[in-house]
C-alpha cells in the first residue's frame, strides 16, 4: 500500500492538466465511439485534462487514480500510463478489454475511445454545466483548531450534484485548490454554499485562506466537477470518511434521505481526538431531521489514554467489519478522504464481499501531506 503513495497526483486547481513538458506538436485527435465531435488534446496532457478543458462532462471524481470513475475503453491507439493500472480499481477483465483511467493516461497519438458521457443540462440528472462564479465570504468559522467551515455567498446560483466539488481561489492570490460542497443540491440551484478546509503545514491554499479569509473577501469558484455515484436512492448505504472528507458525505446523505423515505445511512468518521471534532455540530441537524435513519460512529485515532471518550478508538477502517455490514444491510458504500484510507477501506469492503461496482470513492492527496506518510486515520496494522 505504501507503494501507492508514490503514484499520488495532487488534486489541485488543474490537477489533471499539467504535462511533463510544454508540448509544441500538433494536437492529437480523440474520436468517440458514440459519434460526437472529436476532441483535440495536446500531446503530453492527460485524456481527462483535455476533456475537462474542452468542457466535456467526462465521468471523473478523485483525479488521482483511485476511484475508477473516469475509466475509459481505448478502441484504437495507445496512451502513456502515469501509474500501473494493475494497482488501480480497474478489474482484470477491464484491463484485458482496453480500459484505462483517463486521469492517469497521457495522450501521445490519435485515439478512438468509448466513454459514457451525458449531455450537460439536457435531461433530468444530466451533468450540470461547469461555470465560473464570483463569490464573497459570508462566514469563516473554526469548529476545530485547524479546520475552517467556509461559507460563500455566490454571485449567481450554482447547480450541482450531491458529492461534487469545485475549484476555489482567493482574489488577488494564485493558489487554487479543490473542495467538496457540503450542501445537498436544490433544483433551483444554491446561492450560498460551504466547505470544510483543513489547515495543513505547507499547504499553500489552506495557509493563505487561514490568514486572509474574512467576511466580505472576494473569491472565485469554478465547477462543479466529479461524478455522482449511480446507486439507487432506496439502498441502505455505508459511508466511510476521514476528517474533512465528511463534506461530500453531508451532501450525499442529505440528498439521498430527501429523495427516498426508505434510504438509510451508516457513517463511519475518522478524526484524531476530541478537540478535532468539528463534525458533531454539522451532523446534528441531519440526525434531528431524519431520526433513526442515520447511524454515526466517530473513530478517534490519537485520543489520549484515560480520557473520558467512550466511543471507538483506532483507525476508521477498523470499523468496517462483517457484523457492521450485516447490521446496516449496506448494499453500497461511499468513501471519501485521503488516498491511503480510501484504498484501505475499498480493499476491506471487497474482502467482505461488497462488489466493486457498489463502492464509490473520492480520494485526494492534500498538498501539505508529505509523501510516504501514512495518515493516522488508517489503522497502523495495515
Amino acid at each position: 500500500m505504501i507503494g501507492l503513495l508514490t503514484r499520488w497526483r495532487q488534486r489541485a486547481a488543474t490537477p489533471a492538466t499539467a504535462p511533463a513538458s510544454t508540448p509544441t506538436a500538433t494536437p492529437c485527435q480523440v474520436r468517440f465511439a458514440d459519434g460526437r465531435a472529436p476532441l483535440a488534446v495536446a500531446p503530453g496532457h492527460t485524456l481527462l485534462a483535455g476533456a475537462l478543458a474542452a468542457g466535456l462532462p467526462w465521468p471523473h471524481n478523485c483525479q488521482v487514480g483511485t476511484c475508477g470513475a473516469c475509466k475509459t475503453r481505448v478502441l484504437q491507439g495507445r496512451v502513456q500510463p502515469l501509474m500501473d493500472f494493475d494497482l488501480s480499481p480497474l478489474t482484470a477483465d477491464e484491463l484485458k478489454t482496453g480500459h484505462v483511467l483517463a486521469c492517469q493516461s497521457r495522450v501521445r497519438e490519435d485515439l478512438l475511445v468509448d466513454v459514457p458521457m451525458p449531455t450537460p443540462g439536457t435531461a433530468p440528472g444530466a451533468a450540470p454545466a461547469i461555470v465560473a462564479l464570483g463569490a464573497r465570504i459570508a462566514n469563516a468559522s473554526q469548529p476545530a483548531p485547524d479546520v475552517m467551515h467556509l461559507r460563500l455567498a455566490l454571485d449567481a446560483p450554482l447547480h450541482f450534484h450531491a458529492g461534487q466539488y469545485v475549484h476555489l481561489t482567493l482574489d488577488g492570490h494564485a493558489p487554487q485548490r479543490s473542495y467538496s460542497l457540503c450542501e445537498a443540491p436544490q433544483p433551483e440551484g444554491l446561492g450560498s454554499v460551504s466547505f470544510l478546509i483543513r489547515r495543513l503545514p505547507g499547504g499553500q491554499f489552506s495557509e493563505l485562506l487561514f490568514r486572509h479569509a474574512a467576511p466580505g473577501a472576494r473569491m472565485r469558484l469554478q465547477g462543479p466537477y466529479g461524478t455522482a455515484a449511480p446507486l439507487a436512492a432506496d439502498l441502505p448505504i455505508l459511508g466511510v470518511a476521514g476528517g474533512t472528507g465528511l463534506a461530500p458525505m453531508l451532501s450525499l446523505v442529505a440528498d439521498r434521505l430527501r429523495a427516498s423515505a426508505q434510504a438509510r445511512f451508516t457513517l463511519l468518521l475518522g478524526l484524531r481526538n476530541q478537540s478535532d471534532d468539528f463534525a458533531t455540530p454539522l451532523l446534528a441537524p441531519l440526525l434531528h431531521a431524519h431520526p433513526g435513519r442515520v447511524q454515526v460512529q466517530i473513530w478517534l485515532s490519537d485520543e489520549p489514554d484515560g480520557s473520558a471518550w467512550a466511543g471507538p478508538r483506532g483507525g476508521v477502517v477498523d470499523g468496517i467489519t462483517a457484523p457492521l455490514l450485516q447490521a446496516s444491510g449496506a448494499a453500497g458504500a461511499f468513501l471519501c478522504g485521503n488516498a491511503v484510507m480510501v484504498n484501505a477501506a475499498r480493499l476491506r469492503l471487497l474482502a467482505l464481499g461488497l462488489g466493486a461496482s457498489q463502492i464509490h470513492a473520492d480520494a485526494f492527496a492534500p498538498s501539505g501531506e508529505p509523501a510516504g506518510e501514512i495518515p493516522r486515520c488508517v489503522s497502523a496494522a495495515r
